[in-house]
């Protein structure tokens, strides 16, 4: 939350909120505050074992109070982090087992839906080279004529082989091994000496490596098993949410970001594209021979460390609300990137 700091607070950004209910008290800062200081307040509380379940579960409730006020805040990685903390919450008291258990079904889940969605053609024509432009090997230009394009596929089929190896006991140290060197790859693509994005999700790469280890470790020290778990409703509900309710998405029956449908080329944007540029000194703009436009993920990466909810109704309001104050050509609807245009700041 520190790291997008004005994703939570910040009454003076530029990119407006998306509020799910229209009322003043919901869009107020002291509402925002309040809820902010009860999540940070009660996260802290939980470290108190006595307290844990029933303050795990008044930070949840308050972040989804605050989803209330601007739905981008449910990004996949706090959407994953607080789902985590609550099915911990209602195991409180089951055995290590049984919460290990759990927490893979949650992992492998992230993992599977994370390599499957990247399984199109966008992924393969402009996020792929565009993670390898980060270790400055390709360009977009250059990849179209390359002749294995093919080799795209080698990153959704690792993401959701660490899916099927850490599911099974005997190969659980093969994924680990191999989600690290996942991790670790996208770490230097999307971090300071590559595409520099979010630190956010730096952060959950980071974590996702750290969730790993500690699975692992714990497995070792006893045996996880379906078998000890099936009677949990924390059971049910990890399944239901993270590996059963993502397969919707393909049909538009689930939002991406609940289906870890992230830097896929499945995910919406907007450029705007602008007659005058006066007012935005502090808007990256983008600029070809006779255009000027904003990317609007971009924009958001830049003001609120966090990309938009990726949605279309989502970016549709918002490029909406900042065309009322500035003057837009035109809006532009695109998924990832515009084939047509080069990206230069």
């Amino acid at each position: 939350m520190g790291l997008a700091f004005k994703l939570w607070y910040g009454p003076d950004r530029a990119i407006p909120e998306v509020p799910l209910i229209d009322s003043s008290i919901v869009s107020s800062n002291f509402y925002q505050i309040a809820l902010i200081g009860i999540l940070i307040a009660s996260l802290f509380a939980s470290l108190f074992e006595k307290f844990y379940r029933y303050t795990i579960i008044l930070a949840v409730f308050a972040f989804a109070l605050l989803i209330l006020d601007d739905i981008n805040r449910l990004q996949a990685y706090y959407y994953q982090l607080m789902f985590m903390l609550l099915l911990l919450a209602f195991m409180h008291k089951r055995s290590q087992k049984q919460k290990v258990t759990v927490m893979y079904l949650v992992i492998v889940g992230v993992y599977f839906h994370t390599g499957f969605a990247k399984w199109n053609d966008n992924f393969v024509q402009f996020v792929f080279p565009n993670m390898l432009y980060a270790f400055h090997y390709v360009s977009l230009e250059s990849w179209r004529e390359f002749p294995f394009q093919e080799l795209a596929y080698s990153i959704p089929i690792m993401e959701m082989a660490v899916a099927v190896l850490l599911i099974i006991p005997r190969s659980r140290k093969i994924g680990l091994i191999t989600a690290i060197i996942l991790h670790l790859g996208i770490l230097y693509s999307i971090g300071p000496f590559g595409l520099k994005l979010g630190a956010v999700i730096i952060f959950w790469n980071i974590s996702m490596i750290v969730f790993n280890v500690i699975l692992y470790l714990e497995s070792q020290k006893t045996t996880p098993s379906i078998k000890n778990v099936y009677s949990l409703g924390s059971f049910w509900l990890a399944l239901i949410f993270f590996c059963l309710l993502p397969f919707l998405n393909r049909m538009g029956k689930w939002d991406n970001a609940l289906s870890f449908s992230v830097y896929s080329g499945t995910t919406p944007n907007v450029q705007m594209h602008l007659n005058q540029t006066d007012d935005l000194l502090d808007a990256p703009l983008f600029y070809t021979e006779q255009d000027t436009f904003i990317d609007l993920n971009y924009w958001s990466f830049k003001e609120l460390n966090s990309s938009i909810y990726g949605q279309e109704w989502v970016f549709d309001k918002i490029s909406k609300q900042l065309c009322e104050d500035l003057d837009c050509r035109e809006r532009v609807f695109f998924e990832v990137y515009k084939e047509s245009i080069s990206y230069v700041e």
